[in-house]
């Protein structure tokens, strides 16, 4: 890829762009910011396919909220949506969106946030369910 980099810095993160020399690939950033979108996506079919999982045995279950499940649904809704569940000071949303924004990926979209916010209500509702 000349002049054209997908770096992982220190927490991982992909930076597409940069490079020297003759200004960049589009081909390069384009594919790039593809991969990108499609792992940010699969992460998230994943944490669906989790969370519906959980959903449906609660539904046969019936658990209630001192069940150990509610609370590890609970602990992942606070890792998701709030600073105080995390050493990192961030939520997991607000670190989503640093770590994407600074791809240049998504544009000005807020795509990582309007999905996230999604899967954090989906979690509330999950919560809800239980007795």
């Amino acid at each position: 890829m000349a002049g054209v980099g997908a770096l992982r810095g220190g927490g991982g993160q992909v930076v597409v762009g940069g490079g020297g020399g003759d200004g960049g690939d589009v081909e390069d950033v384009k594919s790039q910011c593809s991969k990108v979108e499609e792992e940010y996506h699969a992460f998230l079919a994943a944490t669906v396919r989790f969370l519906h999982a959980i959903q449906e045995r609660q539904m046969k279950w019936r658990w209630n909220g001192e069940s150990g499940v509610f609370d590890g649904v609970g602990w992942m809704q606070g890792l998701w949506a709030s600073r105080r569940a995390n050493s990192q000071d961030r939520s997991f949303i607000e670190q989503q969106m640093a770590l994407y924004g600074g791809t240049g990926c998504f544009g000005k979209s807020k795509e990582v946030l309007r999905r996230d916010v999604e899967i954090v209500e989906y979690l509330n509702d999950l919560m809800d369910l239980f007795e």
